[in-house]
């Protein structure tokens, strides 16, 4: 079985059209500790009990990704914290709404509560797939 996937693990793959992977996996290294998180882009504007699917988004700060986008059971779903810079950039749903549905691998610190939900703080890298 696949017990961790590399930052740049499908960086060559131009030609990808699917992949299948658990919804949570897990790597540590000498001096880190990070999780693989896949998911697919369900929304954004995440509160203590709302999400939401459709634009517009109002904020460019987090999205919330699901393990199918048929998922409606929001403890099956993580917020994912886009701190400043390139990843927010580059996944926020205010600037790229056309991300939702789309599947995502974000690698961060997984948080029991964030927003109410699991989620994955202090993200230091994605692929979109």
């Amino acid at each position: 079985s696949v017990t961790s996937i590399g930052d740049e693990a499908f960086s060559w793959c131009n030609s990808l059209t699917s992949i299948t992977l658990p919804f949570v996996g897990s790597s540590r290294e000498a001096n880190k500790t990070y999780d693989a998180v896949f998911g697919y882009i369900f929304g954004g504007d995440p509160t203590a009990t709302t999400v939401r699917i459709g634009p517009p988004f109002g904020s460019a700060t987090t999205l919330v990704i699901a393990p199918s986008m048929s998922e409606r059971n929001r403890n099956n779903m993580m917020v994912v914290e886009l701190p400043q810079g390139s990843v927010r950039n580059a996944l926020n749903l205010v600037s790229h709404p056309d991300y939702l549905g789309r599947p995502v691998l974000v690698t961060g610190t997984i948080s029991p509560s964030y927003y109410g939900y699991p989620g994955v703080k202090n993200t230091k890298s994605y692929l979109l797939l």
